[in-house]
C-alpha cells in the first residue's frame, strides 16, 4: 500500500510540476490546514441554511420530479426535501421538519410541523428554528441524533468495504484453486 501511495504522489507531483512548467500562471497551494470535519451543529445549520437558499430561488413549493435508480431501473420520484404537501383533511398545508441525509431529525416528538402552503412562511419558520437551534448545548436529542445518523452510515460504509473485501478474497481464492487444478491436469496429461 505504501508504494502505491508513493507512486500516487510522485505522479501527482510530476503532473503538477508539468502543468507550472508549462504555464507560468500555475502555482501550488500548500494546505496545511487541519481536515477539521463539521460539528453536528454546524451539519444542522447548513442543511436549514441550504434549504432556505433553495427555497427562496423557487416560485412555489412543488416537490420536483428526479430520476432515481431503483433495483436498476430509472424511476421519477419526488425530490427529498425538508417539506411535504399533505393530504386529505389537511389539503393545501404542508408538513416539514428538518432532514439530514434523507432521515427526519425530531426536535421533541415526532410529528411534522404543519404550515399553510406559503413559501415565504416556511422560510420564516426555518429561520426561527435555526435561531432556536443555535441556543442549544452540543448535548441536544438534535445532535445526538445527527451523530448517529453519522455513525450509522459509517458502520455501514465499513461493513460493505469489509463484506467486498471478503468477496473479493474469495474470488482471487477460487481462482487461485482453478489455476492449481488446471495446472495438474496438465501435468497429469
Amino acid at each position: 500500500m505504501e508504494k502505491t501511495t508513493t507512486t500516487n504522489n510522485n505522479q501527482q507531483s510530476t503532473l503538477l510540476s508539468v502543468l507550472m512548467n508549462r504555464n507560468p500562471k500555475v502555482g501550488r497551494i500548500i494546505n496545511d490546514l487541519p481536515n477539521k470535519s463539521k460539528t453536528p451543529l454546524e451539519k444542522c445549520i447548513s442543511r436549514i441554511d441550504n434549504e432556505i437558499n433553495l427555497i427562496k430561488n423557487r416560485t412555489n413549493l412543488d416537490l420536483l420530479k428526479v430520476s432515481k435508480k431503483i433495483k436498476g431501473k430509472e424511476k421519477l420520484q419526488n425530490e427529498v426535501r425538508f417539506w411535504k404537501h399533505l393530504k386529505d383533511e389537511n389539503e393545501g398545508m404542508i408538513g416539514f421538519n428538518i432532514k439530514y441525509k434523507g432521515f427526519h431529525i425530531y426536535t421533541e416528538d415526532q410529528q411534522l410541523i404543519k404550515i399553510p402552503n406559503d413559501k415565504d412562511l416556511l422560510i420564516e419558520c426555518l429561520e426561527i428554528m435555526k435561531e432556536e437551534i443555535l441556543k442549544f448545548d452540543d448535548n441536544h436529542t438534535i445532535f445526538q441524533q445527527i451523530q448517529k445518523i453519522d455513525d450509522d452510515i459509517k458502520k455501514s460504509k465499513d461493513e460493505r468495504k469489509l463484506r467486498d473485501e471478503q468477496l473479493k478474497s474469495n474470488r482471487e481464492y477460487e481462482l487461485s484453486q482453478k489455476v492449481s487444478e488446471n495446472e495438474t491436469m496438465l501435468v497429469n496429461e
